[in-house]
């Protein structure tokens, strides 16, 4: 980015909040599409949104590596127009879904060739200055969250009123202006090392990366964050069915449960990557935690929808500081060099609890019902908070080493050349 990284930056912002919005548009109601499309092989619909989360996931898992390998090679920006350009066709090819299996199919397919989220933080943190970084992820993390808080509300009242088959075309329509506004005002400044494209160049450069102090500590926790919020999305617009009684604002009643969800987390991302940046990024980890833990507990006890929509504020916020100071972690302990193999592999973790997590919930839920997965969730991110003060604290010192003793020193304009 260079000298222009605010105005860059700026950019990256509008490009992560109008793409999450496109994507917020039919995922959360994905489950409720495969009602209404049908199987053509008799397979309940739970199982058939389960399997598309998963195949979607695990087809991102094994993509997400080398479209970061990739990224290394050849720049940031091309990733971004590879997931942006590449989530719009998936999209358009969505609409003329015939059955769930057809759509499970292009779940696969829309895992292989997206992930504008990785892509976008690849390049913020290979360019933008250390002593802001906490305040660049968290910006970014505004921009995702405020397209999730948006993006269900409009879903939710384009699958009510017009088919969720609009949906689709409203997302492949976003999708494809975020790619244009990419492509025309995003300037990377980008040096390649010369790497390999072999397997072993890639598992050369990962184990490098990776052997840097707390790097697989944060994907640890990564892993088990995507897991707890990963097992409730299949299911949350079945919960929403069970309190809402007029089926034809179920849609809508997700949309709006999923949009507080996202607007508190907006509150929470932009502020607490600040303090992050001045207290240190564990104590935002262990804190957002706990506080998530916490509230998870409660929805066992959920009889009413405002009940749910309170409880997903309250939980929407403690994740909303958790995700970005995660992201700092990750920046912090790695080489901007290597921005491309960390964060594809970071993508790949998370890849990875998503495909985990509806096979988890699924059998969750046939043990302990819906309300028993609420329960369960707060005890994955309890051990999130158990396993960030156990591991976590060396990696911070050496981390804050490196940024100076003194931070409010660091000249703001200058990228990051080692974290």
């Amino acid at each position: 980015m260079g000298g222009n990284w605010k105005r860059t930056l700026y950019i990256l912002f509008a490009v992560q909040f109008i793409s999450s919005l496109g994507f917020s548009v039919v995922l959360p109601f994905l489950p409720l599409y495969v009602r209404e499309l049908g199987s053509s092989t008799g397979i309940r619909p739970e199982y058939s949104a389960g399997l598309f989360f998963s195949l979607q996931s695990i087809t991102m898992m094994i993509a997400a590596p080398w479209w970061g390998r990739l990224a290394d090679r050849y720049g940031r920006k091309r990733m971004i127009l590879r997931a942006t350009y590449g989530g719009t066709v998936v999209m358009v090819a969505m609409t003329f879904a015939g059955s769930a299996e057809e759509l499970v199919v292009l779940g696969g397919l829309q895992g292989l060739v997206t992930g504008t989220v990785t892509a976008i933080a690849a390049l913020v943190a290979a360019n933008a200055p250390r002593a802001k970084l906490g305040q660049a992820i968290g910006l970014m993390q505004v921009g995702q969250w405020a397209g999730i808080a948006l993006g269900p509300l409009l879903g939710g009242a384009v699958a009510d009123h017009a088919g969720f088959r609009a949906s689709f075309l409203v997302t492949a329509s976003v999708l494809l202006a975020s790619g244009i506004i990419v492509q025309l005002g995003v300037h990377e400044a980008f040096s390649a090392r010369p790497r390999p494209l072999l397997r072993v160049g890639m598992l050369a450069d990962f184990k490098r990366a990776a052997g840097k102090t707390g790097v697989l500590a944060i994907y640890r926790l990564r892993f088990l964050d995507g897991l707890g919020r990963s097992m409730l999305m299949p299911f949350i617009p079945f919960f929403v069915a069970l309190l809402v009684l007029d089926e034809g604002r179920v849609a809508s009643g997700t949309g709006l449960a999923l949009a507080i969800t996202a607007a508190t987390g907006i509150a929470t991302s932009l502020v607490l990557g600040r303090v992050g940046d001045r207290v240190g990024h564990k104590y935002v980890v262990v804190g957002c935690a706990f506080a998530a833990a916490s509230f998870y507990m409660l929805y066992g006890l959920v009889d009413h929808f405002w009940q749910l929509v309170a409880l997903q504020a309250l939980t929407g916020g403690s994740i909303g500081g958790l995700l970005p100071s995660l992201s700092a972690l990750l920046s912090q302990a790695t080489d901007p060099a290597d921005a491309g193999t960390i964060y594809g592999a970071d993508s790949a973790i998370s890849a990875a609890a998503r495909a985990a997590a509806p096979l988890a919930g699924a059998v969750v839920m046939a043990w302990f019902g819906v309300r028993g997965l609420f329960v369960v969730t707060g005890c994955v991110f309890c051990l999130v908070a158990i396993l960030a003060i156990s591991s976590i604290p060396a990696m911070v010192a050496r981390s804050s080493e490196m940024l100076g003793s003194e931070p409010k020193l660091a000249d703001p304009e200058e990228p990051c050349l080692a974290r």
